[in-house]
Order: C-alpha cells, then sequence, then structure tokens
C-alpha cells in the first residue's frame, strides 16, 4: 500500500511487483513531461529512457532493501549479546546482594568494593533495558 497526497494506492504482491509497477508509473510520467517538453520523442528514446529509469529505480530499490535486511541482523545480534549481558549482570547482581545482605565480620573493603560493584551493575541493566527499547523501535521502523 502507497500514500501519495490525495490517493491511497493498493498494490497487490511482493516487493518486486510494488517496484516495478511504482518504476513504470515514474517511468510514465518521466516520458511524459519530456514529450510535453519537446513536443515529438523517437519511439524508441522513450522506451529506451523509460526502461533505464526503470531498472535505476528497481536497483535502488533494492540496495535499500539489502541495507534494511543487513540492518536488521545487526539489531538481532546487538539484541542477543545486551540481553546475554543483561544475565550475566544479573546473576552477578545476585551473588554481590547476597553476600551484602550478611557484612557482619565481612573485610570492609570488600564490602565497599561490593557496593560500588552492584550499584555500578544497576546502572548497565537500566542502560540496557534503554537500548533493548531503542533498538526494538528501530526494528519495528525498519519492518515497515
Amino acid at each position: 500500500m502507497e500514500v501519495i497526497p490525495g490517493e491511497l494506492k493498493n498494490y497487490h504482491g511482493n516487493l518486486d511487483y510494488y517496484l516495478e509497477k511504482k518504476a513504470g508509473i515514474e517511468a510514465q510520467k518521466t516520458g511524459q513531461k519530456f514529450k510535453d517538453k519537446n513536443n515529438v520523442i523517437p519511439a524508441k528514446a522513450g522506451i529506451q529512457n523509460m526502461d533505464d529509469i526503470k531498472n535505476q529505480q528497481l536497483k535502488q530499490a533494492h540496495q535499500r532493501h539489502n541495507e534494511a535486511l543487513k540492518r536488521l541482523e545487526e539489531i538481532k545480534k546487538e539484541t542477543r549479546a545486551l540481553e546475554a549481558e543483561s544475565k550475566q549482570l544479573e546473576t552477578e547482581s545476585y551473588v554481590k546482594s547476597r553476600f551484602l545482605s550478611d557484612t557482619f565480620g565481612r573485610d570492609p573493603n570488600m564490602i565497599k568494593d561490593y557496593g560500588i560493584r552492584f550499584k555500578e551493575i544497576q546502572k548497565r541493566l537500566r542502560d540496557i533495558v534503554v537500548i533493548l527499547s531503542q533498538l526494538q523501535e528501530e526494528k519495528i521502523r525498519i519492518s515497515k
């Protein structure tokens, strides 16, 4: 489906079908403008120009599509890595909190270090949640 100011066009089929039809419409419009300017164009020249325009538009659309697919794959990899890091940090956080829950007779420097690390872990976990939500939003935007 394509929204053009003032109208809504529905294309049945896949991306290639849409790009083919869109390129044809654009080529026709370009051909008409060219015809209006010069009043007469040779039949072969008009067809050649439309084919060139169509091929160029198809190449550009395929290139954008491939770039979007690559970015989606990157987002999946980043998401997996962040989720793994989050699980690791949650485990470490649990261990640190258990240690800090019973500090009687423990080394004060170790308690201090564990407390600092526990705060760093909590901050990083919050950052991961924000990054994951941004990646999810980008994924949705690209998929549309």
